[in-house]
């Protein structure tokens, strides 16, 4: 095996970042390390000899070592050393916002969303999330229904065996259709813990350009999230929240500690430096069945939605949607 196998293998196997760093300081090149039967690491050799390379199956995957790999892992004290991945990687060189929250969403978290979201993603915007409960699950599900691109960053791998949750399978299915991105840092065959979930948050953050923390308790996965684009600079972005909520206490520290808050989308769309049109405030994105009902519209339905579009309140977007101007 070559240099980018061996990785690839070695990882499936177990191999860590610090492992992997020692490997290369005492030997070179894992390719040297595998002649000398990696005495540095017998427990790894001894699981790696019982399990093999794991299939990679249909997955394909990027090591660090590829041209390729995103820049933007860089960052990280400790960047993935291999992403396998689902879709299209071209989602990556688009400007992108990072969404969590919880899983418990609010009704008000999702106003919130349907209001701020939806504008952004028709500039070309990517939102990027963990495809679990929740926020997570509603924001990609906007970029679905909008046919607007979307990065789902997994805390397992990417076979349907361990794939979690098992609710969310169709939605992944849906991503990778509209020209989106699944990957993870997991091999296939691995199933989620408590712990690489955390890990997955710091992919998250590394991605985005931008942050946007919806709903947060104080102990939560979002926060994490939240400190990790701090690390790296990145602005982390809050909703105006009720001060005498529990289920939005992080938002209120995130708040305390200097993250701008967001009043509506023509405020979110200034953090990318996007001028937001005077209505866009009051957009809703429909279907044309959605459509039909919402104008209550029964006979010659064509002629009906051009004289709405030519009236100025029904825009056609990409995907068969509609923008909807209240």
């Amino acid at each position: 095996m070559n240099e980018r196998e061996l990785l690839i293998a070695l990882v499936s196997g177990g191999l860590s970042f610090v492992q992997y760093n020692r490997l290369l300081e005492a030997y070179g090149t894992l390719v040297d390390a595998a002649s000398d039967e990696y005495k540095l690491f017998p427990k790894l050799q001894d699981k790696f000899n019982k399990k093999g390379i794991v299939p990679i199956g249909d997955f394909q995957c990027l090591s660090i070592l590829d041209p390729h790999y995103p820049a933007k892992l860089h960052a990280l004290d400790k960047p993935p050393l291999v992403l396998w991945y689902e879709g299209e990687l071209r989602a990556l060189d688009t400007p992108s916002l990072g969404v969590v929250g919880s899983r418990q969403m609010s009704k008000h978290t999702l106003k919130i969303l349907d209001n701020m979201l939806p504008p952004l993603m028709a500039q070309g915007v990517a939102i990027i999330s963990g495809l679990a409960f929740g926020v997570d699950k509603y924001a990609h599900e906007l970029a679905v229904k909008n046919s607007r691109v979307t990065i789902g960053v997994l805390g397992g791998g990417l076979d349907d065996e361990t794939f979690y949750p098992k609710s969310n399978l169709s939605l992944k299915t849906q991503i990778i259709d509209r020209k989106g991105l699944i990957l993870s840092e997991y091999p296939p065959g691995f199933k989620p813990t408590k712990y690489s979930f955390p890990q997955r948050n710091r992919i998250i953050a590394a991605l985005s350009d931008q942050m946007l923390v919806a709903q947060a308790a104080i102990k939560s996965g979002s926060l994490i999230t939240a400190e990790c684009a701090k690390k790296m600079r990145k602005t982390v972005l809050t909703p105006t929240v009720d001060y005498f909520e529990a289920s939005v206490a992080g938002n209120r520290l995130l708040i305390e500690q200097g993250s701008p808050v967001l009043t509506d989308s023509h405020s979110l769309l200034s953090h990318f430096h996007i001028e937001a049109n005077v209505s866009e405030s009051k957009v809703r994105y429909l279907t044309l069945d959605e459509l039909i009902a919402y104008f209550k519209l029964t006979d010659n339905i064509a002629g009906e939605i051009t004289k709405l579009e030519l009236l100025g309140q029904v825009e056609q977007s990409d995907g068969g949607t509609y923008k909807v101007l209240e």
